[in-house]
């Protein structure tokens, strides 16, 4: 599988050719390493292009544009947080660099954060807003940095990371 840059930034865009693999009727595709623990769900939007080629599907995944809790190490999980000014002129750069890319369909996760950065970055779509596309919910982790965090919270925030699906937050999933 493609291989997303290791900032993974906001605003980031990764153009995946991905091939299909059908397994009773389904198409399945991998995502990049750095989306972490949950596949299409951190806040990202997903847009899907098929290229020239039939046995061919590019999936491109959209970082969301910086917010304030990005600028200051807060973990955001399913707070609905806005894009800042820095966010939308990222949203907005954006757009310059797909303006002559075509996707058959846009999706995005309904946070407000992954929305914004659709409908600036991608104005000509329309969006299909899914919240299963949403960032996981960290309950109490929430709003924390990750070193203000106490060692057991920080615990279960390592462990999903590291992709243990079996962690669970206080009063997240």
């Amino acid at each position: 599988p493609a291989k997303a840059p290791a900032d993974c930034g906001a605003g980031s865009v990764y153009g995946l050719p991905v091939r299909h693999i059908r397994e009773s009727g389904r198409v399945l595709a991998q995502r990049p390493a750095c989306l972490g623990p949950v596949a299409c769900a951190t806040g990202y939007g997903l847009a899907v292009s098929s290229t020239q080629t039939t046995d061919t599907l590019e999936i491109w995944f959209i970082r969301h544009g910086q917010t304030d809790w990005n600028l200051q190490g807060l973990i955001q999980g399913a707070s609905d947080t806005d894009l800042n000014e820095t966010g939308r002129l990222q949203a907005e750069r954006l757009q310059q660099r797909l303006a002559n890319t075509h996707f058959d369909a846009v999706w995005s996760s309904d946070l407000k954060r992954a929305r914004q950065t659709a409908e600036i970055s991608l104005p000509a779509y329309s969006l299909i807003l899914d919240p299963r596309l949403r960032e996981l919910n960290a309950g109490e982790i929430e709003g924390q940095s990750h070193a203000s965090l106490p060692d057991t919270m920080r615990e279960v925030w390592s462990a999903l990371w590291a992709g243990d699906s079996a962690a669970r937050p206080t009063a997240g999933e």
